[in-house]
């Protein structure tokens, strides 16, 4: 029912990944005949790549300055590293997720795999670094052999560097599948590591003279290649955002609530997050015009998407030692804390310095052992939206809603009292005003299903502010806060 995008089975996948992610026995398996031309381009919802710009690509890449790379060769097998590594929830189906994060986990993200371990994770890869479609994934195969022994570090001298790579309890860390080009910067990544006391294995090369580590050789464990890069987009099919079941429109529409107007959707490629520039404004002259409240109030889809963009850069975060809190989300900016268990501080300003983003800011407890982080969210967009329910009313329809999906919501009526100053001045020389009351409803509620499946319902009522989102990562759980305007007599 909803909004009509890509639909996606489980077959379409499965067929996908057995023609791109199977085992294979020879080295390599992917060839430049295999990317699509500029008319099948289109059809796949991708930009082909001509040999030109596969050149030019190459050339950037050759002269990054970044201290990384993005592929490894070990006998005659090329493999890709440097992926983005985040939890999977939807095994089945796995590319309306990637897509939706992809881009904001690494630049020109276009390309992912997927590792089947106890905690399903997918890997993001970018074709203007150097990846290609069918690379196998290097992480995902010596991971798959550290099954033994799942927490390990390891630092592999390899052809183009020295590969780090870090997997705790057969998880690959985030951002711990890197390949440095100089041993100073893979030394000090590998020894910031070692002070975490609980690793299974550690390698390193022996001339580091690390005690208690082993140097053993990449060959020993790259033994699958049937983890391979595949496109995060699907051919010739479309999908549809259900919300659970499609009951939370059917029930709108059976309301008669409205209209039927068209509905926006969350955009896919959120907004990033910016840090809010302050900007010197001349004060203008004062003016006695009475601003109702529901006259500037955020757009509910950019707020929902900026907050989900700095949400899921905090859960991306993997600090060894601490520990990540709820995470909270107001149009003023989004907050959460960090408590240390085990380890030391330095831990967590090497983790800041390296998921830093623009806007990022965080305080530290007089102890040390606790952090508040706060992000910019940038400058939201404002609507001018007039009411057009009752208190009444607007209870109504959302109780009908909530009940018929078994869903609870915390209802309130409530009055915004505001003080608006008119022409002319008191006796005792204070400026004239007038006292308005603005009804409104008040509501919360809980919910694990997807959050532009809300912003659906959250469109039927004009004048509808989204006030605070906050989000469990430990439950998986979205908190929504807001209130719906009443229409002044």
């Amino acid at each position: 029912m909803a909004e009509e995008e890509e639909e996606y089975s489980v077959e379409d996948f499965e067929n996908s990944e057995e023609n791109a992610v199977g085992e294979v026995d020879s080295a390599e398996e992917y060839t430049e005949e295999e990317y699509p031309t500029e008319e099948q381009a289109e059809d796949f919802g991708e930009e082909a790549t001509s040999d030109e710009s596969s050149e030019e690509g190459s050339e950037n890449q050759e002269g990054n300055e970044e201290n990384w790379g993005s592929t490894i060769t070990v006998g005659d097998t090329t493999y890709a590293v440097g992926l983005f590594w985040m939890e999977l929830q939807n095994l089945s189906d796995p590319y309306p997720e990637v897509q939706e994060s992809a881009s904001q986990i690494v630049e020109n993200g276009d390309l992912f795999c997927v590792y089947r371990a106890a905690t399903p994770q997918y890997g993001v890869g970018s074709s203007a670094e150097g990846h290609k479609k069918g690379m196998p994934a290097a992480a995902a195969a010596v991971a798959e052999s550290f099954s033994d022994l799942p927490t390990s570090v390891a630092v592999f001298k390899v052809n183009s560097g020295w590969w780090f790579l870090v997997v705790r309890n057969d998880v690959i860390l985030s951002e711990d599948d890197v390949l440095y080009k100089t041993e100073e910067e893979a030394k000090k990544a590998f020894m910031d590591m070692m002070s975490v006391p609980d690793w299974d294995r550690r390698i390193c090369p022996a001339e580091w003279g690390v005690e208690g580590t082993q140097d053993i050789p990449i060959e020993k464990f790259l033994k699958s290649k049937s983890v391979k890069l595949i496109s995060i987009y699907k051919s010739n099919v479309k999908k549809y955002a259900m919300i659970g079941g499609g009951a939370l429109l059917a029930l709108i529409m059976l309301t008669k609530m409205c209209s039927e107007p068209e509905t926006p959707k969350v955009q896919r490629r959120l907004a990033p997050v910016r840090r809010q520039v302050q900007e010197v404004v001349e004060e203008e002259e004062f003016s006695f015009v009475e601003t109702k409240p529901w006259e500037k109030i955020p757009v509910s889809s950019d707020f929902m998407n900026r907050c989900y963009a700095g949400i899921m850069h905090i859960k991306s975060m993997v600090i060894p030692g601490w520990e990540v809190g709820n995470v909270f989300c107001t149009p003023k900016g989004l907050s959460t804390s960090w408590t240390m268990k085990s380890g030391h501080l330095g831990f967590l300003r090497r983790g800041f310095e390296e998921y830093g983003t623009a806007g990022m800011d965080y305080v530290l407890s007089d102890s040390g052992t606790s952090a508040i982080v706060s992000v910019s969210l940038g400058d939201i967009q404002l609507k001018s939206e007039y009411p057009k329910y009752s208190v009444s009313e607007s209870r109504e329809y959302l109780v009908n809603i909530f009940q018929a999906i078994n869903q609870k919501i915390n209802l309130s009526e409530d009055v915004l009292n505001v003080t608006i100053p008119i022409p002319g001045k008191k006796a005792d020389g204070s400026q004239n005003t007038i006292n308005k009351a603005y009804k409104r409803l008040t509501f919360s509620f809980d919910s694990s299903i997807d959050m532009a499946d809300w912003l659906s319902v959250f469109n039927e009522f004009p004048a509808l502010e989204l006030k605070k989102i906050t989000y469990s990562i430990e439950k998986n759980m979205w908190s929504y806060e807001g209130q719906i305007y009443e229409p002044t007599k």
